[in-house]
């Protein structure tokens, strides 16, 4: 008896359990349906939530084309500042189907293309947004091609997935889809970049099955990107308040200088943190190396090298239909 207690305690066990199973099993149908209930619920309270806690307001719908966010904020990005958020405003309509945003290094152009498809979602999902205003023209799909990254196990370059991603976005778009296109290019040589880039919104500007809405960053500031009955210039407006603070605003197309050395000399580790904002002042004057002193003196510029003739705003020859 002693030697087989264990055996018959697992045997007991094991009883146990299956009449479990089968009780469990006969009320599964009624399980289930407890089960999805409180799921709903749980969904439906973790956005009412949300929603409270951080000023989210009900999106409206439509089924014209149009994206109309007013005060729009990145859901993610506002919860991790210790100042609050800049809000943006983003129209898009018949007129303004097609945006290129430029603007400064680190301005929030990429924060501001995942803003407008995070509302979307959100808002098509069943959520409030992070808006004080939103009306939404129904998204079948929402397409983007953001960041760099490679697949080199399959032979693909950081550059050939960029344009897999891009072409699949031209081949697959319709004019319900909402398009984020953020540094098409970025991975080859300059006016190679900027020529696929232009070929790009032409595609999507003419073609009659793909004029999709897009908001569309490319990786370099043009000062010659057109203005047509569909496409709309902007730029993410950056005001300097001490050396430490940069407040973007979306706003139409206006020149501002480049704000990316502001970063380098809050980064970079050497002394001569004045040096990126001379070069580049330098440079914006035609100046060539060693043939003056770009901090205001005689001395010689020795060593420096001057940016290639493509990189100077000059655009390649394009078409835009309209």
């Amino acid at each position: 008896m002693v030697l087989n207690a264990e055996e018959r305690i697992a045997e007991g066990e094991r009883r146990l359990f299956r009449e479990l199973v089968e009780r469990v099993g006969a009320q599964s149908t009624a399980l289930l349906r407890t089960a999805q209930a409180i799921a709903r619920v749980d969904v439906a309270s973790a956005l009412a939530e949300t929603a409270s806690r951080n000023r989210y307001v009900r999106p409206t719908f439509t089924e014209e084309p149009l994206l109309e966010i007013r005060g729009g904020r990145h859901p993610v990005v506002e919860q991790f500042l210790e100042q609050p958020y800049i809000p943006n405003d983003l129209v898009m309509d018949a007129s303004s189907r097609i945006h290129i945003i430029t603007g400064p290094n680190m301005s929030g152009k990429s924060s501001c293309l995942r803003q407008a498809a995070l509302i979307v979602i959100l808002a098509q999902m069943g959520s409030f947004v992070p808006a004080d205003s939103a009306q939404i023209g129904l998204v079948d799909r929402i397409f983007t091609r953001i960041g760099a990254s490679d697949d080199l196990a399959s032979g693909q370059s950081t550059f050939m997935v960029e344009m897999v991603e891009a072409a699949n976005i031209l081949n697959h778009a319709t004019p319900r889809s909402l398009l984020i296109l953020d540094e098409v290019g970025r991975g080859t040589s300059t006016y190679d970049g900027m020529a696929i880039a232009w070929a790009v919104v032409e595609y999507l500007h003419n073609h009659p099955r793909r004029r999709a809405r897009t908001l569309f960053a490319p990786y370099t500031s043009w000062s010659s990107w057109k203005t047509t009955a569909q496409v709309r210039n902007f730029n993410l407006a950056v005001a300097e308040r001490g050396r430490d603070h940069l407040w973007p605003r979306y706003r139409p197309r206006g020149e501002d200088p480049p704000k990316g050395s502001m970063f380098a000399i809050g980064q970079f580790p050497w002394a001569g943190h004045h040096r990126p904002r001379a070069l580049g002042t330098t440079w914006k004057r035609g100046i060539p190396p060693g043939t003056g002193n770009p901090e205001g003196g005689s001395r010689p510029n020795r060593g420096v090298i001057t940016p290639r003739e493509e990189s100077r705003g000059e655009t390649p020859p394009g078409e835009l239909k309209g």
